[in-house]
């Protein structure tokens, strides 16, 4: 009996599963006897030859198989599939890329190796997906040069294969235990902080009139570099007297600094001499302030003595408006220096309600050093107040 191959189609499928594709095509064909009946729910002999170049070509992969038909005749395979019986080659190792190829099919309808069906076609495009596999397999290394500017001016374009080694290796947390950087103002900064750090000023003028008008506008880098040479405390045990005012007494024999000492001018003080001279009243002040018992008076005498002492001994005496003594003090007390060469000293009484109303006098000031020795001694009017 006499039997007809007919192909119905012919078609390859790529599979992909875990990003690789199985190499195999799946392959139909209609059988019927010469009368054209369909040769159903048999077992067929099928060899499939993969020729190269021409339709007579060289055979680089060959196998042989057993299908069976069904009720409509149809057999169905798959080359290079889990039931071929690989005769020659391998279908992975087909440089599909570089010829064309062709397929030959042989066919024993009684499912023997008595071929006596044949038919070879061509591969068109379609089998030619099994090309795309071939990427697995490169050989050849590939080249190719970056023209993109942004790229080629990036940081990334620097990255090499050993720079990503580490990548995977960060750190999930970490303890600085630098003592250098944890006592640095580095270890202040923060994440936020950094995000101006590309916003800086290339350049800047100061507008302020303020700031160019003072001081600070001519300080200089190198002005700076001394800024931690500072004393942390003072030698000489006091804080005021670095900047002190220079003046001269009014007699003009005598230097003064206004926070510190003075110094006699040789040959022209009288302070040079044996004798001391006597102090001179500059001027009794006297402020009145009405209180509820009266008035109190604060009678402020300044003296002209550069070589006075602080602690001296002053006498004073008030006569009321009937010329009676009123008021006498006399004891130690401080004179301030309020200026240079110039010591003041005030002192308070008070005159009641009930007191005489009238002039009342000052007449009477004397002033003894520590030493108990009269510097100053005068009786007249200094001043006269009316209650």
């Amino acid at each position: 009996m006499k039997y007809i191959l007919t192909a119905l189609f012919f078609t390859l499928i790529i599979l992909q599963s875990w990003g690789q594709a199985p190499e195999k095509m799946t392959y139909q064909a209609v059988i019927r006897d010469s009368n054209g009946d369909l040769v159903s729910n048999q077992l067929i002999g099928v060899k499939i030859s993969i020729l190269k170049g021409t339709i007579d070509g060289e055979a680089v992969y060959e196998e042989t198989q057993n299908p069976e038909t069904n009720e409509n005749g149809l057999m169905s395979l798959e080359i290079g599939g889990n039931n071929a019986n690989v005769v020659l080659g391998s279908i992975h190792e087909i440089d599909w890329a570089n010829d064309q190829y062709f397929i030959k099919t042989e066919t024993d309808p009684r499912g023997g190796t008595d071929y006596t069906m044949s038919g070879t076609s061509q591969l068109l495009s379609v089998p030619y997906a099994l090309h795309a596999n071939s990427a697995d397999r490169l050989t050849s290394e590939i080249t190719y040069e970056e023209t993109d500017p942004i790229y080629s001016s990036s940081i990334a374009s620097g990255i090499q294969e050993q720079d990503t080694a580490n990548w995977n290796n960060k750190l999930d947390n970490f303890t600085e235990e630098d003592p250098n950087f944890n006592s640095s103002v580095a270890k202040g900064i923060s994440q936020a902080d950094t995000i101006n750090w590309n916003s800086k000023l290339d350049s800047f003028t100061e507008l302020d009139p303020e700031f160019n008008s003072s001081i600070a506008s001519s300080i200089t880098q190198a002005d700076t570099s001394k800024w931690n040479n500072k004393l942390d405390e003072e030698v000489d045990g006091s804080v005021e007297n670095e900047i002190q005012d220079f003046s001269v007494s009014k007699t003009g024999d005598t230097l003064f600094l206004s926070k510190s000492n003075w110094v006699i001018v040789p040959n022209i003080s009288s302070a040079n001499s044996n004798e001391v001279p006597a102090p001179v009243i500059l001027e009794v002040l006297v402020d009145l302030q009405v209180v509820a018992e009266g008035t109190n008076i604060t009678l402020t005498t300044k003296v002209d003595d550069p070589f006075y002492t602080n602690v001296n001994y002053v006498g004073l005496t008030v006569l009321n408006p009937s010329q009676e003594v009123f008021y006498s003090f006399g004891d130690q007390v401080v004179f301030n220096e309020t200026d240079p060469g110039v010591f003041e000293y005030s002192h308070t009484f008070l005159i009641r309600n009930t007191d005489e109303s009238g002039e009342y006098t000052l007449i009477d000031l004397m002033i003894e050093n520590e030493e108990g020795e009269q510097v100053f001694n005068e009786n007249k009017k200094y001043w006269t107040i009316t209650n």
